[in-house]
């Protein structure tokens, strides 16, 4: 006598395999055939739509290439990268220009291993992302959220291609040039200190330029307040203080480009440890355990979605449906290859 309750739980079974395994990233797919569970959020019900990655992953940039192509066909225009204010600007100039030079400077910080934040297959998404955009008849907007690691590089090379070599050179400020300027910290700072108490100097700037710079100093500034290293507290402490911190102004900062899209969709592009609705992100810190941050907040997303409505698909290897309503399978142990810099200039000048 045959056993229906076997048959039936052994069909089950397969189902559920066939569904949890079957996830691959195809760079021709649609967003049916990514097999999410349960489904592709749909834009008309969010404000947001947000992809929480494995940075080093080599199977996230076509599922996130695809994705931003279909949210794209929905009317989504604007696309939030977990980069700094300046770092956007550069984004938007090479998805707009294709220029070489910068899209080098873009790539050149490798450690040339396999958990470089610059590895290949990143390298090819932002070339993909170019010839695509290439093609569209409305351009995307590339927006930045994050703190600015980068001060005396990407900062400073911000505010010279995009502001200070469009003036003649001001009176009592040192000439901003690309030769050996960049490492030049203390410049850096002077001009960030005489930008705020000697406004009369700058009244030559055009107000969207003054704007703009105000912008490139506070990410600056919020990259180095992140980074402060307090001697008098342990490693670990400083480590889980400065994540914190971090996380406190990507908050604020993702709150702006809200603004700034003024009531129009978003699709942002974060490590998943920031997107998960979940609120479990290693940045939660409480008062008990660290009384001088004087704070009780949650991860970005889990911020945020009491503000405005947001869907979080997280690519992992592993489904927690309590987690992570949406959800798309990738093998994250397969690292994407390095990426070695062919960077060997001295860009923008």
């Amino acid at each position: 006598m045959r056993n229906y309750p076997t048959y039936r739980f052994a069909f089950l079974f397969f189902l559920f395999v066939s569904l949890f395994f079957g996830c691959n990233s195809g760079s021709n797919q649609t967003d049916n055939s990514y097999r999410v569970m349960p489904e592709i959020p749909k834009i008309d019900k969010y404000d947001v739509i947000v992809i929480g990655e494995n940075h080093f992953s080599s199977q996230i940039f076509d599922i996130e290439l695809n994705l931003m192509k279909y949210y794209y066909s929905l009317g989504v225009r604007d696309f939030a990268f977990e980069c700094s204010f300046s770092e956007a600007l550069f984004f938007q100039y090479y998805f707009e220009s294709g220029d070489e030079d910068c899209f080098n400077y873009l790539t050149r910080l490798s450690s040339g291993g396999k958990i470089s934040p610059v590895n290949r297959g990143r390298v090819k998404f932002y070339r993909d992302l170019y010839q695509w955009n290439l093609m569209l008849d409305e351009k995307i907007t590339i927006h930045g959220f994050d703190i600015e690691h980068d001060p005396y590089g990407m900062g400073l090379s911000a505010t010279w291609f995009f502001i200070l070599r469009h003036y003649d050179q001001l009176e009592g400020v040192p000439m901003f040039t690309p030769d050996g300027i960049w490492e030049r910290a203390g410049n850096w700072y002077w001009l960030i200190d005489d930008f705020r108490n000697n406004a009369e100097r700058y009244a030559v700037f055009r107000t969207e330029d003054a704007e703009l710079l105000e912008k490139i100093i506070k990410s600056v500034e919020q990259g180095h307040l992140s980074n402060h290293w307090n001697s008098n507290l342990t490693r670990w402490e400083n480590y889980r203080k400065r994540a914190m911190l971090r996380e406190l102004f990507m908050i604020e900062n993702f709150r702006e480009t809200i603004l700034a899209c003024n009531g129009r969709k978003i699709f942002a592009i974060m490590g998943y440890m920031h997107s998960s609705l979940t609120g479990n992100a290693i940045y939660m810190l409480n008062e008990r355990q660290f009384p001088w941050l004087n704070t009780d907040q949650p991860c970005l997303v889990n911020t945020l979605k009491d503000e405005i409505s947001i869907a979080s698909i997280v690519l992992r290897t592993f489904w927690n449906p309590k987690k992570w309503p949406y959800f798309i399978r990738i093998m994250g142990w397969k690292l994407s290859e390095p990426f070695q810099s062919v960077y060997k200039g001295n860009w923008p000048n």
